[in-house]
């Protein structure tokens, strides 16, 4: 008797997964529309004034990572939170006359270039950073001409403080790829 009541139960059980199976599928199939078969996941496309300032700001960070290059060699040779003696003012400067472009073309674009109203403090923080980052920028060039490592390693963790705060600014408004 015990058998036959197992495999009685097994066989109720087998029936009900199958059906919470076909459940399952209806449900998943079903979960993907919405009203006039839209896609839950659709919204609206950003208007084009968004997607012109978007585009902006993913060029800018694209172009400027490129010119950026390797980032741990960039740090050491320019100083950047290491022993002065590891701050190579000669191999520094070509890396930093490589970044400038970006940050100052960036900044012209800026002027150029309507921030939409949901982006005004990320256009504001940029309008306030990029240029004491280029200010930056620009003396740590004139110290690495004149070979004075100190300075060299001060001006570009100044630069380096310039840029951290725009971090989540970039982000928020160019969510598809992370700035760091």
């Amino acid at each position: 008797m015990l058998p036959s009541r197992c495999s009685h139960m097994a066989r109720a059980a087998r029936r009900h997964v199958g059906w919470i199976g076909v459940a399952a599928f209806l449900l998943a199939g079903c979960a993907g529309s919405g009203p006039a078969g839209q896609s839950a996941a659709s919204s609206p496309s950003p208007d084009p004034m968004t997607q012109h300032y978007v585009a902006l700001v993913h060029s800018y960070w694209i172009a400027y990572k490129k010119a950026e290059g390797d980032i741990p060699s960039l740090a050491r040779v320019c100083g950047y939170f290491v022993q002065v003696g590891e701050v190579d003012p000669l191999v520094c400067r070509p890396r930093i006359v490589a970044i400038l472009p970006p940050h100052e073309k960036f900044l012209s674009d800026l002027g150029t270039t309507p921030a939409p109203p949901k982006f005004a403090a990320d256009d504001q923080a940029f309008r306030t950073q990029i240029p004491m980052a280029i200010a930056h920028l620009k003396a740590t060039m004139a110290a690495a001409a004149a070979g004075n490592a100190q300075q060299v390693s001060d001006e570009f963790e100044a630069y380096v403080e310039a840029m951290i705060p725009l971090f989540p600014n970039l982000d928020h408004v160019d969510p598809s790829m992370p700035h760091d």
